[in-house]
């Protein structure tokens, strides 16, 4: 199995720190919920293929390299780091994929692998200037692959001299080879399926009577490539979209948080998006919006040419709220303000401020059309069980942390376990990390699937100085007969280091933004009614006198604890009783009521 080890660079505050880390090769599950949301097709179809016909293309490989062929039919993986089957339009009836998984399982993965795919049949273009190459694909990167869309050029005979590519091959002078994920991260996941779309037009410079088109896939040891519903189409003469979107806060140094606490944003947004011309036209006055209701930013450029790509946006004060702010991203030019390809023109962005949840991952907050993701846990890799995740925060004033929020993803069991903690962000990447605080461990209750998330609590609220850390979670799957798995957030890119999977002492770039939320001020340790005998805590606020109504006939302990973390008053009861806070003056505190190692928290407020 092969590990590709690089290097990432992230400015802290106070310091700045290189941490060594992989890409991990496991079996990720997902993605889980995945829809496909680029523009629809409405423009002059020349010639499409949906794999129903295998005649419709020839199979080959370089026998000097490997045996690796690719497959058409209804095939799915069948290597030992699968990934789901290709969901495309027209999936009934047939698809293309290379299994490259299998293949380097058997072979050990020792073969540069080199297989393509190539049009049977030549297509005459003559007429037809504007030309683009579009396809549905699910594809996941692991790290040295690359897919390419091969455009050749027949001699009139049927003869086409075709480029011997490898993972390596510097293909910036081939006016005919197009890389079909360029700018990928190690472990990313297209959607299921993405559309794919390419401009071809600078392959076009001679006769154009004769034209092949091929998928080559080259590498070694992969995951899988599934292709289908390929398209040649007359390209739209006007036709901008955005590539991209972005919402980040200061100091955040890229990570884009969907979910920030109040107390921990900082005025400046930054606030935009890539848009790109692929249509024929240059495009003219240009306007970018970005609409929340509540607020909105504008942008524009006077030109952007034919094939090329602006970041419109601001990064300007926001005075913002607790809540969730919905965004509807929109560009628009003098030609394209309407019309069948006009859907990529608009996206939907959401990000929300909370009392006291921070989190990377967006389960709940993303537009539902937009959610992309997939899963991790300890049955996803050989061998890991206790797998340790994490994903970065920046707390950027003292604070008080609660616990730690396990995002569950579909597939996880009563009965696995978790342990919540917070590592320093130096630590985080060692070989064996040492926490700053952990949770007991917390077993997966019916209700936590439910619920979708299980909620670990320290045995006190901890006090943490301003800095950046990983919120963490290892996981365990009772020597996985009862599976434990955690969203991984693909919905929005995220840098390498936003997101960790620690394995046997190697930490890996293996997620983009998994599911792991810090509990921030104690705003999440609330009382279950049902719990201790509908033991109630209240009134909150209060001036000080704080009832505990409950029908519990046993002595339970009762703890309140301040915001540095201090025991204030401590008292064991039975029944209802009251305490009196108001000498420790006003502010936050956190009651703890304990029996028989069961502890439930509430944070009260005295005014």
């Amino acid at each position: 199995m092969i590990k590709s080890c690089f290097s990432i660079l992230f400015a802290l505050s106070f310091l700045t720190t290189i941490a060594q880390n992989s890409v991990l090769r496991g079996n990720e599950r997902g993605p889980i919920n995945q829809v496909n949301n680029s523009g629809s097709n409405k423009l002059n179809t020349i010639w499409e293929s949906t794999f129903d016909n295998p005649a419709e293309w020839v199979l080959a490989h370089d026998v000097l390299d490997c045996t690796l062929d690719w497959k058409i039919g209804n095939d799915t993986c069948q290597g030992p780091f699968f990934i789901d089957t290709i969901m495309s339009t027209s999936s009934n009836d047939g698809w293309a994929m290379i299994d490259s998984d299998l293949y380097g399982s058997i072979t050990g993965g020792n073969d540069v692998e080199d297989a393509w795919l190539t049009t049977a049949v030549p297509l005459d273009l003559t007429g037809t200037p504007n030309v683009i190459v579009e396809f549905e694909t699910f594809y996941r990167r692991y790290n040295y692959e690359r897919p390419y869309l091969v455009v050749g050029i027949g001699d009139g005979f049927g003869n086409v001299t075709w480029p011997d590519l490898d993972p390596m091959t510097d293909i910036s002078s081939m006016n005919n080879v197009f890389e079909i994920f360029p700018n990928w991260t190690d472990g990313e996941f297209s959607t299921n399926p993405q559309k794919i779309r390419i401009n071809i037009n600078s392959a076009l410079t001679g006769p154009v009577n004769e034209i092949y088109l091929r998928l080559n896939w080259t590498g070694q040891w992969g995951y899988a490539w599934f292709v289908d519903d390929f398209k040649v189409l007359e390209q739209a003469l006007d036709d901008i979209l955005i590539e991209k979107s972005w919402i980040t806060n200061e100091n955040d140094h890229g990570v884009q948080y969907a979910i920030t606490p109040i107390d921990h944003v900082v005025p400046n947004w930054s606030i935009g998006a890539d848009v790109y011309n692929f249509g024929v036209n240059d495009q003219t006055n240009i306007l970018f919006d970005a609409d929340f209701t509540s607020f909105a930013i504008s942008d524009s450029k006077a030109l952007i040419e034919y094939d090329s790509t602006y970041a419109f946006g601001t990064t300007e004060p926001q005075s913002l709220a607790v809540g969730l702010y919905e965004g509807t991203f929109t560009v628009i030019s003098d030609n394209e303000t309407m019309g069948a390809e006009f859907v990529n023109n608009v996206a939907l962005r959401n990000f929300e401020i909370s009392d006291s949840l921070y989190a990377i991952d967006g389960i709940g907050v993303h537009p539902l059309s937009e959610l992309k993701t997939s899963a991790v846990g300890p049955s996803t890799f050989d061998d890991s069980e206790g797998l340790i995740i994490g994903s970065m925060y920046h707390l950027k004033q003292n604070s008080v942390v609660s616990g730690i929020r396990v995002m569950l993803a579909p597939g996880s069991e009563e009965g696995s376990w978790v342990f919540g903690s917070i590592t320093d962000s130096t630590e985080f990447w060692s070989a064996h990390p040492s926490h700053l605080v952990q949770t007991s461990e917390h077993y997966v209750t019916a209700n936590d699937l439910v619920n979708g998330y299980v909620d670990a609590y320290f045995d006190a609220p901890f006090s943490i100085d301003s800095g950046v850390y990983y919120g963490s979670a290892r996981l365990y799957s009772d020597n996985y007969q009862k599976e434990i798995f955690v969203v991984n957030d693909l919905t929005v890119t995220q840098p390498s280091y936003a997101s960790g999977v620690n394995l046997k002492g190697v930490t890996y770039t293996n997620g983009n933004a998994l599911g792991v939320r810090m509990l921030m001020n104690g705003g999440w340790l609330t009382v279950n009614e049902n719990t201790l005998e509908n033991i109630k805590i209240f009134p909150n606020p209060s001036n000080g006198i704080i009832n505990i109504e409950s029908s519990f006939n046993e002595s339970y302990s009762i703890k309140v604890i301040d915001l540095l973390g201090n025991s204030i008053y401590s008292d064991s009861k039975i029944g209802a009783s009251t305490i009196d806070l108001s000498p420790f003056g006003t502010g936050v505190y956190f009651i703890q009521l304990s029996n028989n190692g069961t502890t439930i928290s509430k944070r009260v407020i005295i005014q």
